[in-house]
């Protein structure tokens, strides 16, 4: 049992090192490939592979708010970048994950994590 694990050592492990070096030779970004910035949150779908973004109506619909929940990681970046792209008053509650804007920025809120690539 010995004498088989010592012989397929040398095959493991040349395996492995070649399977670094060709994956370590190919450029970062090929031509036409789509690049991805390194972001500060995350944000994961839900079971119907929806966004999960959603309009909350109170006072009567006087006050609509916009929800962005299951945020994970930094809020603030992604309270930040929501503020800067829509020109609307944004917080955020950290307790609950979620990113708040006021007003009804669903369609718009959506279409900005589509084009992150969430």
């Amino acid at each position: 049992m010995n004498r088989l694990r010592t012989s397929f050592q040398p095959l493991l492990r040349s395996l492995s090192t070649s399977a670094v070096a060709s994956t370590s030779s190919q450029p970062a970004a090929a031509a036409g490939a789509v690049v991805f910035e390194q972001l500060q949150y995350s944000l994961p779908r839900l079971k119907s592979g929806e966004l999960p973004v959603y309009t909350d109506i109170k006072d009567g619909g006087y006050r609509v708010l916009t929800l962005v929940r299951k945020v994970e990681g930094n809020l603030d970046a992604l309270a930040e970048e929501l503020a800067t792209a829509l020109d609307t008053q944004v917080f955020t509650k950290p307790s609950s994950r979620q990113v708040v804007l006021k007003g009804d920025w669903m369609k718009e809120t959506k279409a900005l994590l589509e084009e992150k690539g969430f």
